[in-house]
C-alpha cells in the first residue's frame, strides 16, 4: 500500500469515455478492468492546483489526445482538464507491445529459458514508458512511481493493437 503525506491526492473513482469504453474483445476487456482496478486499490496522484482531495478522473479520447478530467469526488465539482498528446507515445506503446507479444508469444511456445530476459526487457519498456508519462504530467499532477505505471498500464491496454489482442496468446508461427 502506497504511504501518504498530507499533501497528497489520491484517485477514488475513474471512468472511460464511450470510445475508450467499448474494448476489442474480451481480453482487452479483462485487462482494461484489472488495470483500473489496480490503479484504484493503490494510487498516490494530486493535482497541483488541488493537491488534498479525492478524485474522480474521467478519461476521454479527443483528437489525437486522450482528456483527464478531474473532479471532487465529494463534490463532483470540476477540478481540472488536463489533455495529454499521444504523438509522442506511439512509438514508446508500438515498442511495448510488440515486447508483450514476444514474451506472451514465447510463454506459449514453452520456451521458458527465454521467459526471464524477455519479461526483463518488457518491464524495463513499461517502467520508461511510465516515466515519460510522469513527466509528461509533471506540470498538473504530482504521482509516485508505482502510480505512474499503473496509469502507463490503462495508456497501454487503451491502445492495445487489435491484431496483438487476437494473437498475444498464440506462439508465432515460424
Amino acid at each position: 500500500m502506497t504511504k501518504r503525506t498530507a499533501a497528497s491526492g489520491r484517485l477514488a473513482a475513474l471512468t472511460l469515455d464511450d470510445a475508450s469504453a467499448a474494448p476489442a474483445n474480451e481480453m482487452a476487456r479483462h485487462e482494461r478492468e484489472t488495470a483500473i482496478a489496480d490503479l484504484l486499490a493503490d494510487n498516490q496522484f494530486a493535482l497541483r492546483a488541488h493537491p488534498r482531495a479525492a478524485y474522480r478522473l474521467h478519461v476521454a479520447r479527443r483528437n489525437a489526445a486522450l482528456i483527464f478530467a478531474f473532479s471532487d469526488d465529494r463534490s463532483g465539482k470540476p477540478l481540472a482538464e488536463i489533455p495529454l498528446a499521444l504523438g509522442s507515445f506511439q512509438r514508446s506503446l508500438r515498442t511495448y507491445w510488440a515486447a508483450c507479444e514476444e514474451y506472451y508469444g514465447a510463454a506459449a511456445a514453452g520456451r521458458a529459458d527465454a521467459l526471464e530476459a524477455m519479461d526483463a526487457h518488457r518491464r524495463q519498456l513499461h517502467g520508461e514508458g511510465a516515466a515519460q508519462l510522469r513527466r509528461r504530467l509533471a506540470a498538473h499532477v504530482e504521482m509516485d512511481e508505482p502510480s505512474a505505471r499503473r496509469l502507463f498500464t490503462l495508456l497501454a491496454v487503451l491502445h492495445m493493437p487489435a491484431a496483438r489482442l487476437s494473437n498475444a496468446a498464440q506462439p508465432k508461427q515460424a
